[in-house]
């Protein structure tokens, strides 16, 4: 006796096995037409990327497989029950039909996109004009090829629902033990697709692609991709310019002026240790602030060292602060470039950077790997290590709400620095600290020892603090301090106590970035000039004496002066900082209005040349994003 369940199970399994055979298809005849493109990479490397691309293709897949699976297996009114195997068939195809079609095009079209396309990027279909006798002369085995494979998918479904649908019409489903079992296998099997598998502690995102850009989109696939963007924010913005070569004067890194480091930088290599402490806004500092404060440290070395009391966050969320600092990125779109459709996009980090001059390079943080895609990150930035919460030894030393306190941490981090010294080259390292996030909580043994102040975050800032002095008491004692750049800023500011920052409407977005090197005097600057975190890469380079190819345009070495500009972009739209005024221009539409900066007083005319400014950075950014490439090819510099 037939039992109508196990056939709808196997008529299912066969209709998923044939669908993801599409999904092979396409990257096997991806691989083939684009072989060239591979031919100088490992064995290895192409290996982990095909890896990584079956995680997206069972994400896709399921995706895809949700609705379907759920007419199959769902009890459906007796009308309905007949043509449930067609019905289940043509959802099917009239969703994933279209992704094939396109994912197929884009085989080729990936070549010169250098991105999977999604929904911002079908404008390509009207920017040409095709004809099908060029389409046919040029790519007629890929396209006469693509459409056998499509229609043989569609015969194929197409048979599986007659001969189902044949079997039901005398097995009717009904409810049971096994029944139920067999729903929640299904569901549960689409979860785990959908997310990209059963370890991850989050849904697979385009961000999780091989960090290569080549084989990065080879381990995308067109589906996917399509699918996430649907569910994300494309980029959008008025087109101030319209033209690269107009825009580009604008930026901070077109200013061509000489480096003040010249004839001041170090004849030996040196270290680079980039401290991003949670939450540290300015207004928590003492000195600056003609009060106490809750940073003791960070003012002591704040008048060590080559400090801009105009540091500007370029983002208010750590997923954002983080590629700010290290990656250059400043956060000017609507979602966090990490999580966006355009995490693909290639960029300068400092790991890549320094990893080419022959530098060891790592990342640092206390919290749990995989928090905010970091870890992601980390490998997009190049650096060849990244150690987290699972990577610490001692347990006693977390807190059990997020991760590793601060001072023990810091002191592991002094540890991992002496293994990396005795590798007998220079290193370079990103450290998150943790301690200040909410909800704030600080050792048993400090409770009542350190400055409690009218916001919680406080008593954790100077707990922080005291964590980086005592890191700076264990580092002045190993052989690599002298030879050290220590940059020390945030990640984002915070809340915010004092009167003068609550009523400034960037008071926020104020933070420390100061620049310490205990052996190597740095040359003076304008340190009333305005800085961001953007700014700190380029700075670091120079200080270094290297040069990139693809540093972001949007920052520039704090020791080259000229005009510079701080774009921040709040929900409420974009402000313009210059050294001697600020612009604020509404999304709504209302005329920008501008105001002297450091007051409220209204200026009379707008400045036009830092309006345009703005307008430039974000129209780079927003042009970055679509190309894939947030940074300046050579022949537009």
């Amino acid at each position: 006796m037939r039992q109508p369940l196990r056939l709808r199970l196997y008529r299912l399994i066969q209709v998923t096995v044939i669908t993801w055979a599409m999904f092979l298809l396409m990257r096997l005849f991806d691989f083939w037409w684009n072989r060239p493109e591979f031919a100088d990479y490992a064995w290895k490397e192409i290996r982990q990327a095909l890896m990584l691309g079956f995680r997206f293709d069972a994400s896709a897949l399921a995706h895809l497989m949700v609705v379907p699976a759920l007419l199959v297996i769902l009890p459906l009114p007796k009308i309905l029950d007949k043509r449930r195997w067609y019905l289940a068939v043509l959802v099917l195809f009239l969703t994933a039909a279209p992704l094939f079609a396109m994912g197929w095009i884009d085989i080729e079209l990936v070549r010169f996109v250098k991105a999977r396309m999604t929904v911002s990027t079908l404008f390509l279909f009207r920017e040409g004009s095709f004809s099908f006798s060029d389409l046919m002369g040029n790519y007629a085995f890929l396209i006469v090829s693509g459409f056998f494979f499509w229609c043989l998918w569609a015969y194929c479904l197409w048979k599986i629902a007659q001969k189902a649908t044949v079997e039901n019409e005398t097995d009717r489903l009904r409810f049971s033990l096994y029944w139920v079992l067999s729903l929640l296998v299904i569901i549960a099997c689409l979860v785990i697709g959908i997310r990209g598998g059963i370890k991850n502690s989050k849904p697979i995102r385009i961000v999780d692609t091989y960090p290569d850009l080549q084989l990065g989109n080879w381990a995308l696939n067109t589906p996917f991709t399509f699918i996430k963007e649907l569910r994300s924010t494309p980029v959008t913005g008025k087109v101030y310019f319209g033209d690269m070569e107009k825009l580009t004067p604008y930026l901070n890194g077109s200013v061509e002026t000489s480096s003040v480091m010249e004839g001041h930088r170090p004849t030996k290599p040196q270290n680079i240790v980039v401290f991003m402490m949670e939450s540290l806004s300015q207004d928590h500092m003492g000195k600056v602030n003609g009060q106490k404060g809750f940073t003791p440290f960070i003012d002591e070395l704040a008048e060590k060292s080559l400090f801009f009391h105009e540091g500007y966050a370029n983002a208010n969320r750590s997923i954002e602060g983080i590629p700010a600092v290290l990656g250059g990125i400043p956060a000017l779109g609507t979602d966090p470039f990490l999580v966006s459709p355009y995490a693909n996009a290639e960029f300068e980090g400092l790991g890549n950077a320094l990893s080419e001059q022959g530098y060891s390079t790592a990342f640092f943080h206390g919290g749990k790997k995989g928090t905010m895609f970091l870890d992601k990150f980390a490998v997009r930035a190049g650096f060849q290590q990244h150690f987290a919460k699972e990577d610490y030894p001692n347990p006693a030393d977390m807190d059990t709400s997020w991760g590793v306190f601060d001072e023990p941490y810091f002191q592991y981090v002094a540890g991992k620095l002496d293994e990396m010294h005795e590798q007998g080259k220079p290193f370079a390292v990103g450290v998150f600290s943790l301690t200040a996030h909410f909800p704030f909580n600080i050792p048993e043994q400090y409770k009542g020892k350190l400055p409690e102040g009218p916001i919680p975050v406080l008593r954790s800032q100077a707990y922080a603090d005291l964590a980086l002095r005592r890191f700076f008491e264990t580092a002045k004692n190993k052989p690599w301090y002298k030879d050290t750049l220590f940059v020390i800023t945030a990640d984002h500011g915070t809340h915010m106590h004092l009167e003068n920052y609550r009523k400034d409407p960037l008071g926020s977005w104020r933070i420390p970035i100061l620049y310490f090197h205990p052996s190597v005097q740095l040359p003076q600057v304008n340190t009333a000039q305005p800085t961001q975190q953007i700014d700190i890469l380029p700075s670091i380079l120079d200080f270094l004496g290297i040069s990139s190819d693809r540093m972001n345009p949007l920052g520039r070495s704090v020791f080259k002066p000229g005009p510079r500009t701080i774009v921040v972009r709040t929900n409420a739209g974009m402000y313009s900082i210059s050294e001697n005024a600020v612009i604020f221009e509404a999304k709504n539409g209302e005329k920008p209005v501008g105001y002297n900066r450091g007051t409220t007083d209204l200026l009379q005319d707008v400045p036009e040349e830092l309006l345009l400014r703005g307008h430039a950075a974000i129209e780079f950014y927003n042009t970055g994003l679509k190309q894939r490439r947030l940074y300046l090819p050579k022949d537009k510099k």
